[in-house]
C-alpha cells in the first residue's frame, strides 16, 4: 500500500511539472490534459488510502500446524510447571515432542508457496500460529455443551461409543442382483 502512494505521489509530481511546463510553453490543451491526470490521480491516491489490502491466504495445512503447535505448547507448560517431577502420561507426551516438531517442519514445507518469499510466509506462518493460540485460549473458557462426563480419565484423541445393543442388519439371502450374469445361473 505504502508502495502504491510512493509510484502514485511520483506521478503526480511529474504530471503538475508537466502542466506547469504546458502553461509556461503556452499549450492550453496539453495543461489541460495535465491538469485532468493530475485529478484523477489524487481521486486514485484517495482510494487507495481509505481502501484496507486483502489478507495473505492461509496456509494450505494450517488447521494441522495449528493443532500441533497448540501441543507443543502444553508440553512447554508441563516442563515449566512439573520441573522433573512427571507421571507417565506426561513423560509419553513429553516425548512425543521431536516427532511434532518433525511433523510441523514437514506441514511447513508442504504449506510453502513455489515461489513464496521468506519474509511473506513467516508472516503467513505467524498468523496461523496466532490463530492457534487464540482457539486454544476460547476452548478452555467455555462450560457449555456435552462435557463426555467426568472424573480423571486421561485424555486421548480416540472416542469410543457404546454399543447400542442393535445389530446391524444382514442381507437378504439369494442371488445378488448387482451381476446380470450371475442371474442366468
Amino acid at each position: 500500500k505504502s508502495a502504491l502512494l510512493e509510484q502514485l505521489e511520483g506521478r503526480l509530481e511529474l504530471a503538475l511539472s508537466e502542466q506547469k511546463k504546458a502553461e509556461a510553453e503556452g499549450k492550453q490543451k496539453r495543461a489541460q490534459q495535465m491538469g485532468q491526470q493530475a485529478e484523477t490521480i489524487r481521486k486514485t491516491m484517495s482510494t487507495v488510502k481509505d481502501c484496507s489490502p486483502i489478507g495473505l491466504p492461509p496456509l494450505r495445512h494450517g488447521n494441522e500446524i495449528a493443532k500441533l503447535h497448540v501441543k507443543l505448547v502444553e508440553i512447554g507448560k508441563i516442563e515449566k510447571e512439573k520441573k522433573g517431577n512427571y507421571s507417565m502420561a506426561e513423560l509419553t507426551r513429553i516425548g512425543e515432542r521431536p516427532e511434532i516438531e518433525e511433523a510441523i517442519g514437514v506441514l511447513k514445507e508442504r504449506s510453502r508457496g513455489w515461489l513464496e518469499a521468506d519474509e511473506v510466509f513467516q508472516e503467513r506462518l505467524q498468523a496461523c500460529i496466532q490463530k492457534a493460540r487464540a482457539a486454544a485460549k476460547k476452548p478452555a473458557a467455555s462450560g457449555g455443551g456435552y462435557g463426555g462426563g467426568g472424573g480423571s480419565r486421561p485424555t486421548s484423541s480416540w472416542s469410543t461409543v457404546a454399543g447400542s445393543g442393535r445389530a446391524p442388519k444382514a442381507k437378504a439371502g439369494g442371488a445378488s442382483t448387482r451381476n446380470a450374469f450371475s442371474a442366468l445361473g
